[in-house]
């Protein structure tokens, strides 16, 4: 439950995000597009689609991928793109740095009671930097109508990039938030 709250709380900082820059941050990292989103589709992935936020604030990439859980293969594959890329993995979630990735690093699962029947779903969060400041996250998500480990055969991805100056707005916007509940 606390990684669903967790991702929840990111969309709303990013929700929050993008009303307070609105179209006033246009920066030469806008017009890059989706491009590096093509290095990171895995082989076999079907159901994709890209899409950018306006003036550049994020990129996105989602498919889907026939795979049984834990997605091992894929997993190691996304790594090992994002490391020879200059990509390096962060030690704490990215909107929540108090938490060690040690936390986000391993799989996590919730049922889900307002379905019927009960779905569950299993969950992996990894926050990456590069050099110039940009934070990819990446997330594996595998949804099923039992909690059976063994039934998990398609992963969602679902890869979001912000550019620096748009993490570092929502690393601020986050900050305020935990400090102004805190009190």
């Amino acid at each position: 439950i606390r990684q669903a709250k967790s991702m929840k709380f990111r969309l709303c900082v990013a929700l929050v995000v993008a009303t307070l820059c609105g179209t006033a941050i246009v920066r030469a990292e806008s017009k890059a597009g989706t491009w590096w989103a093509k290095k990171l589709i895995f082989n076999g992935a079907s159901d994709i689609t890209t899409s950018s936020a306006p003036a550049g604030l994020k990129s996105e990439l989602d498919y889907r991928v026939s795979i049984s859980y834990p997605a091992s293969e894929l997993e190691d594959w996304l790594c090992q793109q994002l490391r020879e890329a200059g990509w390096s993995k962060l030690g704490y979630d990215f909107l929540n740095p108090q938490v060690s990735s040690a936390v986000t690093d391993n799989w996590q699962h919730f049922p889900d009671p307002k379905e019927t029947p009960e779905e569950c779903t299993y969950q992996k969060i990894q926050d990456w930097q590069n050099a110039s400041g940009d934070v990819l996250s990446y997330a594996l998500l595998y949804q099923a109508p039992t909690c059976d480990v063994s039934k998990l055969k398609d992963v969602q991805v679902f890869i979001v990039r912000y550019p620096a100056y748009s993490a570092k707005k929502m690393m601020e916007a986050a900050e305020e938030r935990r400090a102004k509940h805190s009190q």
